[in-house]
């Protein structure tokens, strides 16, 4: 239940109210700021007061400041710090009539009737600005505010506004330092500002104690800052500040507090006295360090500069051992600097730096490579590369004794040697010690051998024959020699004596020696081997090499020489006529060993390979390897031409039975084109004529009657074919008959259109059964035509 303990009564009525405890702050609608001294709350009485022309409305108090709406002088800000006299230190003009304020953090919140809600920054005391404004629907008469919500009291009713003002956060909010009476400065640390909010932070920084110094002291938005102490003229004790950061936060100011410890005085520590050392590479080093301090503390030992392979160890007694391991790579000087710390103060330390002397250690080169004893065989090459290296990087000379006369050693002076061994027979059944040297420029070396044993290569007949492995050629040309090829250099002297050599033709043969190519090479004391002789070469294993080894056995080889073509006489009989075209036929496109590239058909005597059959060598008259039209040229070219040759194409074409019906349409027509491409002659103007009688003319009219050719070839065995010519579509009909006028075989019964065709008889009834030999007629029928010619099969 309140009970009343004093008035005291004014002129105007009171709109705001506020109070620190001992003063009540007091809004007076006709005088303005009166202040009264509550602290005998039975006994109010005035303090001071400030007059506003205007009609004052409300009021709140911050630390020595008033802050005053007014509803038509608008925000007053006043200065109370002497309360008696109040003075006015800012005044912001009214946007409209004056309602209400609040303050939170560094904002004040004032309500104007027609306006709404104004908001100003106090966070800077001596420079209030205007920072947001919210227009309401109604009459705004006053304004709360709680966390990060604004709520105005509006004719209308309740609005309430979220603020986007910058929230500041200050981290740490405690800092420590301690140092040393008359010693040095602790080091600066640091606390951060910053803005967990939306809006710009505008911030700054300020402290009471001399010995704290900020920096900087002002910015926006998030910043570190740094606190330095100076403890220069401070005594043994304890210090305290408080850091005090404003702000236009909504929460601002905020605060740090600062703690300065200062000790006694303290002495540094002292290091005991060390030398400079040395070390060989590749060796160890040893150093004691000790350290004492003057209070009685154990100082911490460290070292700084450490060279790699090295390591120091604080014992925490106040001594320490470094350890050095230096490695071969690592001659020169370093300079290690050992350390003592203070126990107490880290800042107070003794230091001592030495220098330390890694002698070089020279070290032997040495061979990279790999050394193993070797066999190689006569007339082989021996190369080997021999690499060498020094560990410290020194010139290295390589060197090699022991090895053969014929044999080279080159050092490259990049490390690596070169021995080059061109073995021979004189180096047959010899085993050499070799022996590879590496020395430095200060005269260390090492070295190593290799043994290497020359074996005998046996002496062999590697080939007999001038013509290379694979071709598949098994005969000699009568005007090639014949090679016996040696694996290596004979002894020309044995020769004489055990080679021996015969002809099954009773040629007389001969041999000499071509010791650049290792080869035996036998011709004919005549001009040519004969043809399709037969020759047998025997050499005795009495033959040596030049180290006088003998060969691997007696040798004997048997070759069979070829024979001689005359371009154009393809059945070989020694006279060039209407016969050679036979054997082109029965041969058509074989393939067989090349005579001459590019072909020739030029009348010679042309040794040539045996083709299989034999028969077909003498079908390939341009000597191509091929049976083809460029053959049929050499018939016409050389067409009477004849030569002594012992050949019968008849007996051979008998032998191997031809079937002439091989001779298929496509054949003729290539040998009739192949004949009409060959240059003029009389031999090209037969043929054709021949020709025509098998296949008609090339002509590309059609008939203009109904012909009938005579056969061929004739005489015949067993078959032959008869050309024909139809003028118009009609039935034909070809009978055989024999000399008494028997029907013997039908070999066409049918319709046929206008053209030229072909027919064939194979010699037998039209039961299959052979013709005998004797005089035959062919008969064609054809529509109201009849014609009869005579053909001859000869068996």
């Amino acid at each position: 239940t309140p009970v009343l303990l004093g008035v005291f009564s004014f002129v105007g009525p009171i709109n705001g109210i506020d109070s620190d405890g001992h003063s009540v702050y007091l809004a007076d609608a006709d005088y303005g700021l009166k202040i009264v001294d509550v602290t005998d709350p039975q006994n109010p009485a005035l303090t001071g007061s400030l007059e506003i022309d205007g009609s004052a409305q409300d009021v709140v108090l911050d630390d020595d400041l008033i802050y005053l709406v007014d509803d038509q002088k608008g925000l007053q800000v006043i200065n109370i710090t002497d309360p008696a006299n109040p003075v006015f230190q800012q005044s912001l003009p009214a946007v409209s009539d004056g309602a209400g304020v609040e303050m939170a953090g560094n904002y004040l919140y004032v309500s104007y009737n027609f306006d709404g809600l104004a908001v100003y920054g106090t966070w800077i005391s001596d420079s209030i600005y205007f920072s947001a404004g919210y227009p309401t629907p109604g009459y705004a008469w006053d304004a709360a505010v709680s966390g990060g919500n604004v709520f105005i009291a509006d004719y209308y009713g309740l609005i309430a506004l979220t603020q986007a003002a910058p929230f500041m956060t200050v981290e740490p909010d405690t800092i420590r330092f301690q140092g040393n009476q008359d010693g040095y400065n602790p080091y600066p640390q640091t606390f951060m500002i910053d803005n967990t909010s939306d809006g710009t932070l505008q911030w700054a920084v300020g402290n009471s104690q001399s010995w704290l110094s900020l920096s900087p002291s002002g910015g926006e938005g998030a910043a570190e800052i740094t606190a330095t102490v100076n403890i220069a003229g401070l005594v043994e004790g304890m210090y305290y500040d408080t850091i005090v950061v404003n702000s236009n936060a909504t929460n601002s100011p905020g605060s740090i507090f600062v703690e300065f410890r200062v000790n006694p005085v303290n002495n540094a520590p002292v290091l005991s006295d060390m030398n400079n050392a040395s070390v060989d590479e590749n060796s160890s080093l040893q150093l004691h360090v000790s350290a004492t301090d003057q209070e009685g503390t154990t100082p911490r030992l460290m070292a700084a500069n450490l060279p790699g392979n090295s390591t120091f160890t604080d014992n925490s007694d106040g001594s320490g051992i470094f350890d050095f391991n230096p490695d071969f790579e690592q001659a020169g000087e370093y300079y290690v600097i050992f350390i003592a710390i203070d126990e107490i103060d880290s800042l107070l330390t003794d230091s001592l730096q030495i220098t330390i002397t890694v002698n070089n250690v020279n070290r032997s080169p040495y061979f990279a490579s790999e050394f193993a004893d070797t066999q190689i065989t006569e007339d082989d090459l021996f190369e080997f590369i021999v690499e060498a290296a020094d560990p410290d990087a020194d010139p290295i000379v390589l060197s090699c004794s022991g090895k053969p006369e014929n044999a080279e050693f080159t050092d490259s002076a990049n490390g690596k040697g070169y021995l080059s061994f061109q073995s021979d027979y004189t180096n047959v059944e010899q085993t050499y010690t070799i022996e590879f040297t590496v020395s430095d420029s200060y005269g260390e070396t090492a070295a190593d051998t290799i043994s290497l044993n020359v074996l005998n290569r046996q002496l062999e007949v590697i080939q007999v024959d001038p013509n290379p492995p694979g071709s598949g050629i098994k005969d000699v040309l009568i005007s090639d020699d014949i090679n016996v090829i040696f694996n290596e250099p004979v002894d020309e002297a044995t020769l004489e004596g055990n080679i021996s050599l015969s002809a099954s033709s009773g040629d007389q043969l001969q041999y000499a020696y071509n010791s650049e190519l290792n080869t035996l090479v036998i011709s004919s004391l005549g001009e040519y081997f004969s043809i399709l002789d037969t020759i047998t070469i025997s050499i005795s294993s009495r033959v040596t090499d030049l180290a006088g080894f003998p060969l691997a056995g007696d040798v004997s080889r048997t070759l069979i020489t070829g024979v001689v073509v005359y371009p154009g006489d393809a059945d070989n009989n020694g006279v060039v006529d209407e016969r050679d075209l036979l054997p082109l036929g029965v041969y058509w496109n074989s393939d067989g060993p090349i005579r001459i590239e590019g072909g020739d058909c030029s009348w010679t005597m042309s040794p040539a390979h045996q083709w299989e059959p034999l028969p077909a060598t003498y079908a390939d008259a341009d000597g191509s390897g091929t049976v083809n039209n460029d053959d049929i040229c050499g018939i016409t070219e050389n067409w009477g031409l004849t030569h002594s040759g012992e050949g019968d194409f008849k007996k051979d074409y008998d032998e191997i039975n031809v079937d002439i019906n091989r001779l298929d349409g496509t054949v003729l027509e290539s040998i009739y084109s192949g004949l009409l491409n060959c240059p003029q002659s009389n031999g090209k103007e037969e043929l054709l004529a021949i020709m025509a009688s098998v296949i008609g003319q090339n002509d590309t009219r059609l008939p203009v009657t109904v012909e009938l050719y005579q056969n061929f070839p004739n005489p015949f065995n067993p078959t032959t074919s008869i050309q024909y010519a139809i003028d118009s579509r009609k039935p034909v009909r070809i009978d055989i008959f024999d000399i008494r006028g028997r029907h013997v075989a039908t070999i066409v019964n049918e319709t046929r259109e206008a053209g030229v065709y072909r027919a064939f008889w194979n010699g037998t009834d039209n039961n299959g059964t052979p013709a005998a030999s004797g005089i035959y007629f062919y008969h064609l029928k054809a529509g109201d035509h009849s014609l009869t010619k005579k053909m001859i099969l000869l068996k």
